[in-house]
């Protein structure tokens, strides 16, 4: 559950900055165009706020994930304030 939550907020943040994929070694983001209307990137946010809830609920984690999961929210904090 927890990777699979870590794969989704990965590629929502990806998608909003596929320079970045590229830059971290995801070349299937090579040469993708980031759709820039307001509508397109308002639903792009709106994925990232309902996938940090989630990861903000998870329970049971142990330390690795903790802190994995601290640093994701942290990602998305970022995004959501740009």
């Amino acid at each position: 559950m927890f990777d699979q939550l870590v794969d989704g907020v990965s590629a929502a943040l990806w998608n909003l900055d596929p320079s970045e994929a590229v830059y971290l070694g995801k070349h299937e983001y090579d040469g993708v165009v980031p759709e820039l209307t307001e509508d397109a990137i308002g639903t792009q946010l709106e994925r990232l706020r309902l996938l940090k809830d989630r990861l903000q609920g998870l329970e049971g984690l142990d330390a690795d994930q903790r802190f994995d999961r601290s640093q994701l929210i942290a990602a998305v904090d970022s995004a959501l304030i740009t």
